[in-house]
Parts: C-alpha cells; structure tokens; sequence
C-alpha cells in the first residue's frame, strides 16, 4: 500500500519554496522516504540506513571518511552522482563554456541526468562520456578494466589517448549494456567499429533485473557493488514516483491547495513584496504555466511565458532570476510527466510537455542536441523497466513495437544499421527471451534490419563478406538459444520423442495463439531462406569467395535450424505430428519424424571431456553460466598459464567465442570462429597417421588443439615438442588450423587457378590470425624464370596477400645470379618493386606476362641505384627516379 505526504516549506527569500517528502512501501516491506529539496545549487547527501532516506550534509570544513558510505549529490532536484569512494574527492567538475567536465576518481557511481538545461561530459581513465538524452548509467572506476553499464540512456562513449585525450575510437552504448574496457586495449583500437570494440574489449546486453544475469553486474559481484546498485535503483525509483504524483496532483479536482497555490503559498514574499509590476508578472508566469499544462496546444500561454520572462529580464536581475526559479520548478516535476497517462499508466507514444523544450529554450544559449524518437522511446522504455516495475513480458512488446516503428517510418541512418543490428543481436542473444509473437516479430525485425544494411553494402565485397560471416556467427547464437529456450519450456522429452506438455494441448490440438504459431513459422522460413541467398550472393561474385571459416558457419547455422523442424511439425500440424510419432513407434523403418535425442549436461560431463586437452588444469575449469538455460557451458580455464574463456555446445563439441588471457595480462581474441570439435578431431586424425615427422606429429595431435591451434607453440609456458631434423616444409610456425586454411583455401582454391603461371607452394606461404580476426598472408621466395632473346632471368618473389580482397600487395621481385651461389643476387641484391602496389589475383599472369623486359631493361642501364622500380601501369623502369622506357618491340 502506497503512502503519501506532501510537505511544503516556504523558503523566504530565496525564491524557490519546495521541499517535497514521499514515502513508499516496497515490495520487500522496506519504507523509502524521499526528499526533494528544489532550492538552488549543488547539495550533498549521505545515506542514514536507520531512517531509510539520504540526509543533507554540511560539507563546509568537513572531511568525508567512511567509504562505505553512500552518497548523493545533486547538480539539481533531478540531477545527480551517487557514490561509494575512498578518495578525499570522488570526482572533479569543471566548467568549459557551457559545458560541465566531471571526471571521475577511484569509485562506483551512477550517474542520474535527467534535465536538457545543463551540459555534461564524463571522463574516467582512457573514456569519455556524454549522455545523448536524459537517464542514468554506472561507472566502476575501481578496476583495472573499467565497466560502463547503461540502464536507459544512450551514451556517446569514446576512447581517448594521453593527456591531451586525442581520439581513438568512438561508439554509441545502448541501454542495458555493459561495456568493459582494458587500457591496455586502447591504442590498437584505432578507428575501430562497434563491432571490433566489443569483441577485443567486451561490450554484451545485461539484464540485471534477473538473477541469472545479475550475478555477473556490476563489478565482482562484490556485497558492497550488489547493496550499492539496489539501494541506488530504489531511491531513483522513489524520486520518480514522487515526481510523478506531484504532476498528477495538478490535475486532481478535490486537490484545491496545489491547484491555487502552484507551489507557492501566496503570502510568500516572493510573490507579495516588490512592485506590483514584479508581483503581476509572476503570477501571470505561473498561470501561463498552469494553462500549458491543462492544454499542451496553448500557444498563446506560450507566448505568454516568453513575454513575462522578457519583461522580467527588462524590470531588474533579481525578478529575472525569481522568474527563471519560477520556470525551472516546474521543469523539474514536468520531466517526467512522459510517464503518466489519464490512466495512470506509462505512456510511450505521448510527447513531451512543451514546458520542457521552452525552459530549455529560455534558459540556455547553446542549441541542444536532439535525438531520434526512436532514441527517446528506447530509453523511455528501459527507464520503467529498471525504476518502474514494467515486466519481461511489457519490456518485450514494446521493444518489439518501437523496432516496427523504426522499420514503418525507414528512420535509420546508414550509420546507425551496425549499431542497431548489434543491439538487437545483444538483446535476443542475452536477454530475457519470451517464446511469444512479440518475440518471434523481433526475430523478423532484425533479419530486415540485416538485410538493409545489406542493401547498403552491396559493392564492398570485403565489408559483405564480414557482414555475413558475423551474420551466421549471431543468428546461430539467437537460434541455438530458442532452441534451448523451445525445449524447456513447451516440451517433454519422452523415451521416444518430443510431446507438447498438457498445458499447450486440448485433445490432438494446440491451444497456442494463431499469431504465435504463424510467427514462428514465418521465422523458420525466412531464415532458411535468407541464409541460403546470402550463401549464394558470396558464391555468385569471383570477388566475394567465402573462406572456409565462413563456409563453416552457414553448415553450423543450417544445423542449428534444422534441429528446428520436428517444431515446424508439431506447430503446423500437431495431430498430424501425433500420428507420425506413434507410426514411428510401431514400424521404425516408417517414414516419420526423427527423434530428438536428449542431451544431458552437466560440469562432470564437462570435466570428462576437457580431461583429453593436454596441459590443461583440470582444476581450474569454472562455467559462469546456467548452462542448462543457454544450452552451451560458459568455461574459463587455464592452459599452460594461459586464462582461456569460450563457450562449448555439448552437441557436436562446438567451441565458439574464444578468447585467452597470456601471462602478460595482454587479451588475445578469435572473433565469429566456430570450430566443431569433433569434426577437428577427425581431421587432425588424418593428418597425424599421415606423417612421420615427430614434430609434426605434436601439431596434428588433437589432444595438443588448445596449445598449437591457439598459443602456436610461441609462448612461454608452452612445452617443447620433441626434438627432430627439421622438415622440408617450413610448418615449424603454423598451427593445424592454419595448415588447413592454407591447403584448403589458398592451395586448392586462390593459387590453383595461376599454377600455370606461377607455382605457389605450402613452403613459401606464412600466414597467421591477426586480432581483429583477419587473416594475415605473407607469400616469399617464390620462383619465377623470364626468357627474353636467349637471356633467362630466375627471380624470387616476395608479396603480401589479402585473402578476403583475393589481391597481392606489395609486390617485389629479386633477380638471382647466374650461375652464382645460393642467396646471391643481381644488382646488388636490391629487391625490385613492383607498380601497382596491388593487382588481383586473376590478373597477376597478364601484369606479369611481360616482364622480362623491364628485367632486360634494368640490367642495361642498371649502374648502382640505391632504387629500382617497375612500373607497370606506366610501360616504364625507374632507376633512381631517372626513367627508362622498355623495348617491347625487340624479342
């Protein structure tokens, strides 16, 4: 039961009049109590545990000490910083322009701004920060990592170099994630994507409502972090509650004091001493004020507002500053006013109070930033989810509602496509998903959310080649998760099948909602056929030839989809299903339905199997989720000093999200790789019984996977392989999944169709993966023989490769001596470079087809220049930058 009072407090002379207090009961019985004090300036409160409620503190001359304390202060009645710090000064604010800095100190805080009357910018470490709207966000200072957590706002977040905090990489944090950043991270950030942030530092959708979830939020999950965040919630919560039912006493016929009053007493001497001209205009302020309130559309009340303002401006500076007080007490309560409907209920699609926009516009000089209203319907809505009691279930329908909003209206920028396709990603992959319509149309949302940002990068065949590769890698998340989600919540697994649990049947039918059923239908449908025309985009463009990692992940994807339809068949047609279920039981060789079989999870099941891996400490093996719920374990473990974390699949031993910390503390991160164990391990089998070589042997040894595949023999806690005469094929450096991606991809695919031209062996390739994921290619000393007139110039080869461009770069040549000892060379050993720095792999042969005669040509007129260039595109050499034009006219 809710308890109300109201307590208002003249403050003479000061022109500003209300302390406000509000108590309300939770749902754990606890009774907050709130103050609101909307006198001017900055305040400072401390948390009393005893009275429930924050108390006002004289910090004159006073030194804060107790750093479990948890204070308020307040910018204003609705802005404000709560902290826990051991530092003398939590933050620091500082005034550029029009612009309050605070940085932070050693602390956890969140960070309430709720007005557009001030500007404020946050810096903490190597981050800068600035809310594009009103609401609240985290900030753990504490850490090595610092951790960024959104509840409602979106914050333009930027890393920053040096003191001077020039610009590294930029990015929009959506409400509900929590961003961890390691400074260690920043520099190779570079104008990195939202995409690349998240996977080198970390960057994922946490729903700290639920306990599942909140147990990695914030921090350590420390007591002290837990009983901050909840304690901050609640009072936030109060505040809001108390805002509102103050506006909504406006509107209350029996509630004649506030009405006549509006806030002030009228024997206030603010509004009873001056001249009557001061006492006429600012009852005629407050009454425009109360007019725009009753009828949003009173232009004339507005214009009413701007002519007392300006006349009090012209009066004397102390009216102008009471006129100002005026205005701004009514901001404050009418900021929140969106929430409130004649219902009582929370109200999306409802605009601002135009008050707002004309205090801002009154108030401030600067123009204020204004964001999307898709932007401010998002953080309305997770402001009622986090502070308002709103439901999964609500949560879901209008995240749902103002997604087809989005796609109705076409508003999305071509910039934002990336931004808006990871949120949604992040929130159906880690989010509370509700198997419901609501749902499944998200689902749908996101394919046409894809698909536009398709549209848009059509002619880049590098950028289409990652975009669906990321695109497989998170929709066989998103599936694998429904899948999970399908079988534990609509489904018993019997001995023989798959039956729907009696809840959701009525006799052979269903008792689902049509909506529901053809929703989800539709989701299958469209998803098998939007990966198939994305597989075959890739195979129809020479340009756009999909690796085998991302060959991989379309067969992983479809596998996860097909696991879906024995659904298909028992949401189209359960009594058809039925029939086939008992057909199938009686004659196992009928044509029915496949029997799922169930699979069991468990941490010993875990344990068992991770048991093969050499070097691996069993002991240090931790899952960090339910993996019973996500249908995948969440391991950390430690592998020869190295701090590994991955998700595994139980079906088909498939490893994903794979990352390892070395003992420097340096991340090292394998982004959107899916490896099916056991399809790995079979390979490798292969490969091993193929060989003699003991070394080669240690690499192709499955049990050995973690350590050559990932720390690629290279660090120092990696044990020694036994010792061999060296192998013909320099392998020594290539882990076994880069040997196949080398036989695979570039053997059997790239080079094989310029063998006649040029013959590219295992020997003179290197390869490796770089961080953000790409592959790096390093060709050398490849052999090539030109003859021209009888003179038969040999020449070695040395050339970068871009695997997803199909391109060499960088292309240089050396010319080796006739008849000389091996690694001596013409022309003083210089390496030749090559004009255009990069030609595509088809084209090679015809750009090199002629260059036995720019040889014959330097060999003429070559006398000791320190630079040799061949100019392709030109038809010319350069010596030294002196030129000499080729006779391709003479044989």
């Amino acid at each position: 039961m809710k308890k109300f009072l109201f307590i208002f407090m003249i403050l003479a002379g000061s022109g500003i009049l209300i302390l406000l207090s509000f108590s309300k009961e939770t749902p754990d019985q606890e009774e907050n109590v709130v103050n609101i004090d909307f006198s001017e300036g900055e305040k400072l409160y401390g948390w009393n545990p005893d009275k429930k409620s924050f108390e006002k503190i004289n910090t004159e001359g006073n030194v804060l000490k107790n750093t479990d304390t948890l204070y308020r202060h307040n910018f204003s009645p609705i802005d404000s910083i709560y902290y826990i710090s051991a530092d003398a000064k939590p933050f620091i604010v500082e005034k550029k322009g029009d612009k309050n800095i605070v940085t932070f100190g050693s602390g956890i805080f969140v960070c309430t701004i709720q007005t557009g009357l001030d500007a404020y910018e946050f810096h903490l470490k190597d981050i800068t920060l600035i809310p594009g709207g009103k609401g609240s966000f985290f900030v753990d200072t504490t850490r090595t990592q610092s951790e960024i957590f959104s509840f409602d706002t979106f914050l333009s977040t930027e890393l920053v170099s040096g003191t001077k905090r020039t610009p590294i990489a930029s990015f929009i944090l959506f409400p509900s994630l929590l961003f961890k950043h390691d400074p260690r991270n920043t520099l190779g950030l570079k104008d990195a994507d939202l995409l690349r942030i998240s996977i080198i530092d970390s960057i994922r959708y946490v729903d700290i409502k639920t306990s599942t979830n909140s147990l990695s939020f914030p921090g350590d999950n420390t007591l002290k972090n837990s009983v901050f965040v909840s304690r901050v919630q609640k009072d936030i919560t109060a505040r809001i509650h108390a805002l509102v039912d103050l506006y909504n006493s406006f509107f209350e016929e029996n509630n004649k004091t506030i009405q006549s009053t509006s806030f002030f007493d009228t024997s206030n001497t603010l509004l009873i001493n001056g001249s009557k001209k001061e006492i006429l205009l600012k009852n005629m302020l407050i009454e425009n004020i109360k007019q725009l309130l009753y009828n949003s559309k009173n232009i004339q009340a507005q214009n009413n507002i701007n002519d007392a303002i300006a006349e009090m401006k012209n009066l004397n500076p102390k009216v102008y500053t009471d006129g100002l007080a005026i205005l701004k007490q009514y901001y404050y309560v009418v900021s929140f006013a969106h929430f409130v409907s004649k219902n009582d209920l929370f109200d999306f699609a409802g605009q601002e109070s135009p008050i707002l926009s004309l205090t801002e516009k009154i108030i401030t000089s600067r123009p204020l930033s204004q964001q999307g209203e898709y932007y401010t319907h998002f953080s309305d809505l997770f402001s009622v989810y986090y502070f308002l009691d709103f439901d999964t279930e609500n949560l879901n329908k209008y995240f749902e509602d103002i997604l087809q909003k989005i796609l109705d209206n076409k508003v999305l920028k071509e910039n934002e496509f990336l931004p808006f396709v990871f949120f949604v990603t992040q929130y159906l992959s880690n989010g509370p998903v509700i198997p419901n319509e609501d749902t499944m149309n998200i689902v749908l949302h996101l394919f046409q959310i894809t698909n536009d940002y398709y549209t848009y990068n059509k002619s880049n065949g590098a950028k289409i080649t990652t975009i669906t590769s990321t695109t497989f890698y998170n929709y066989t998340k998103i599936f694998a998760k429904l899948h999970n989600i399908f079988l534990n919540t609509f489904v018993d697994k019997t001995p023989t099948g798959l039956l729907f649990k009696k809840e959701y049947i009525d006799g052979k039918s269903t008792v689902f909602e049509q909506g529901f059923k053809d929703a989800f239908l539709q989701v299958i449908n469209r998803i098998n056929t939007d990966a198939e025309e994305k597989k075959n985009l890739l195979n129809s463009n020479e340009s756009f030839r999909p690796s085998s990692q991302l060959i991989d992940s379309y067969t992983l994807l479809k596998n996860t989809i097909k696991s879906f339809e024995i659904f298909v068949s028992m949401f189209n047609n359960y009594s058809k299903y039925l029939n086939d279920f008992h057909l199938n039981e009686s004659n196992r060789s009928a044509k029915g339905i496949l029997v799922e079989e169930e699979i069991k999870m468990s941490k010993e099941i875990l344990t068992t199997y991770l048991q093969k891996f050499n070097n691996l400490d069993i002991s240090s093996i931790t899952v960090t989720n339910n993996f019973r719920e996500d249908g995948f374990y969440e391991t950390q473990v430690t592998i020869l000093g190295n701090v590994f974390h991955f998700n595994l699949y139980e079906q088909d031993h498939i490893l994903t999200d794979i990352s390892f910390t070395d003992g420097s503390g340096q991340k090292h991160s394998f982004p959107n790789i899916s490896i099916p164990l056991d399809q790995k391990e079979e390979q490798l089998k292969d490969l091993f019984d193929g060989v003699d070589n003991p070394s080669l042997k240690y690499k192709y040894d499955f049990r050995n996977f973690f350590e050559t595949t990932f720390l690629k023999g290279d660090s120092t806690n990696t044990t020694n392989p036994p010792e061999t005469t060296p192998s013909p094929i320099n392998t020594s450096s290539a882990s076994p999944e880069i040997q196949l991606f080398i036989q695979k991809e570039l053997l059997d695919k790239d080079f094989k169709n310029i063998e006649s031209f040029l013959s590219i062996g295992f020997k003179n390739i290197d390869a490796s993966i770089s961080s953000d994921g790409n592959y790096v290619i390093d060709l050398h000393d490849i052999a090539k023989t030109f003859s021209i007139n009888g003179t038969v110039f040999s020449t070695e080869f040395n050339s970068k490769y871009t695997f997803n461009r199909h391109a060499f770069s960088r292309l240089l040549s050396k010319v080796k001596k006739e008849g000389g000892e091996a690694g001596s060379y013409e022309f003083n050993g210089i390496s030749i470079e090559i004009l255009p720095a990069r030609m595509s792999l088809l084209s090679l042969p015809d750009n090199l087809k002629d260059l036995g005669y720019y040889l014959r040509t330097i060999k003429q007129f070559y006398t000791n220049q320190q630079s040799i260039i061949i100019d392709l595109t030109g038809k010319r050499v350069l010596l030294d930058d002196i030129v000499f034009v080729p006779d391709f006219t003479t044989p």
